[in-house]
């Protein structure tokens, strides 16, 4: 039983980091967009 809820808590961590770094990449994501389309309007 206690391995059992060992593995369940390690299953809801790597979700959790993966969640995080999923994030992470979505915001690089948007900043590249918006930096991207600022140079775009700046530079004719």
């Amino acid at each position: 039983m206690h391995a059992l809820k060992a593995a369940t808590f390690t299953q809801k961590g790597t979700e959790l980091q993966f969640t995080n770094a999923g994030l992470y990449y979505f915001q690089l994501l948007i900043l590249c967009f918006a930096f991207s389309i600022i140079t775009s309007r700046l530079i004719p």
